[in-house]
């Protein structure tokens, strides 16, 4: 064990140019994930990528967190934050963001990741997560997201839903508690 607690088994080997998930794995067995603007294929278990473009127009999008299904029909669906558009507006004062941007968008791909559909916006609001996406076994696909509130700033969160294979997509109701506003000194977001 490490003096933080943590041991490691000693089959366990370093990947230094693992990449960071989530990743779905293809009809042909290779590995695929997103970050940046690339599509990233592993046919080696993660020991080695390889890039695939992602965006006809690469320079309006940039993937750093996402989650990602490869359906039951075979169709890859991303739902991601686009970097690209970040807007960072923190005021200590009112301890909220007005004017934050960090919108999500989601992208399919019918042939596991060659080409992709152009991204859909399915909110502007600033984006502080996108987890969890799932298919339900009437093929409706799920995530959840997380939008920032304002007058306090405050986290609220509500789901996306598909039932075309992430061609449309309907958003729930937010959930808003709106009694925990978020804290001063969120200080400015790279």
């Amino acid at each position: 064990p490490a003096s933080s607690g943590i041991s490691i088994n000693v089959r366990a080997t370093d990947m230094p140019g693992m990449k960071m998930g989530p990743f779905v794995r293809l009809a042909d067995r290779r590995l695929l994930c997103l970050r940046g603007t690339n599509c990233w294929f592993s046919a080696d278990e993660g020991a080695s990528w390889q890039a695939g473009p992602l965006f006809a127009s690469p320079a309006k999008f940039r993937i750093d967190e996402t989650t990602l299904l490869r359906t039951s029909k075979g169709v890859l669906v991303a739902a991601f934050m686009n970097l690209a558009e970040m807007h960072w507006t923190w005021d200590n004062k009112l301890c909220d963001a007005p004017g934050a941007k960090l919108p999500t968008y989601v992208a399919r791909s019918l042939d596991d990741g060659v080409t992709w559909d152009k991204p859909q916006k399915l909110h502007d609001d600033w984006t502080g997560a996108n987890r969890s996406m799932k298919e339900l076994k009437g093929g409706r696909v799920i995530f959840t997201s997380m939008k920032l509130a304002h007058h306090p700033g405050r986290h609220t969160v509500l789901t996306y839903c598909s039932d075309d294979q992430g061609q449309t997509w309907k958003p729930s109701n937010v959930i808003d508690l709106g009694d925990r506003p978020l804290e001063r000194d969120v200080g400015p977001m790279d």
